[in-house]
């Protein structure tokens, strides 16, 4: 189980604030993969819980949640070669249009990595068309 606050700690005492915010985003993302596996979601109140203040959840939180939301796709690729690659594409798409309808697409970050999503899922459609 990762230390968050440990790990908050040593990612405040770095001297460059470039690697300090590089270190914390990748903390959080890994808080959050970590967290959302055990309790299906990580929300803001839980961020808080893990140690990250408020405005780290502001500034940081898109760009982790992108980085956690890829490493769990190399997750699934790498542990479960079984799994249809339709039910991965149909809860890509379930998730994407569950973001939406909870109005995250007015937000230009979350819009941006909506619009991503989708042209993702598209793209992959094309390349290996699913069938029916």
């Amino acid at each position: 189980m990762l230390d968050t606050h440990s790990a908050i700690a040593t990612a405040h005492a770095l001297p460059d604030p470039v690697a300090r915010l590089g270190v914390l985003t990748g903390v959080m993302a890994a808080y959050m993969l970590e967290h959302a596996s055990s309790a299906g979601q990580c929300t803001e109140a839980d961020l808080l819980g893990a140690g990250f203040t408020t405005s780290e959840i502001i500034e940081l939180s898109p760009e982790a949640r992108q980085t956690a939301a890829r490493q769990s796709c190399r997750m699934i690729e790498a542990t479960s070669p079984d799994i249809d690659p339709r039910d991965i594409h149909q809860t890509f798409r379930e998730l994407i249009d569950c973001a939406e309808e909870a109005g995250l697409a007015s937000h230009a970050g979350y819009a941006r990595a909506l619009r991503r999503g989708r042209a993702a899922l598209d793209d992959l459609a094309a390349l290996h068309p699913l069938g029916a």
